[in-house]
């Protein structure tokens, strides 16, 4: 079973030139890096997104009670 038609494809690509295909994913790129640059500058920690303690380092500790914090 060939679930890639292989003369479909070929025949699409023979209708645009090099450049008309390099369009749409060097523009997707450019708003990729745009997005990942935004996010950098404006995080308060210098990373596109907030880092967790495995990468941070530091210690959890996890209190195991039956209180409620309330009490």
């Amino acid at each position: 079973m060939n679930l890639i038609n292989e003369k479909a494809i070929d025949e699409y690509v023979k209708k645009f030139n090099f450049k008309q295909l390099l369009i749409f994913p060097a523009a997707l790129l450019v708003i990729s890096l745009l997005i990942l640059t935004y996010t950098t500058l404006t995080s308060p920690t210098d990373t596109p997104v907030e880092l967790g303690m495995e990468f941070q380092g530091g210690m959890a500790i996890i209190f195991d009670t039956t209180k409620t914090p309330d009490s």
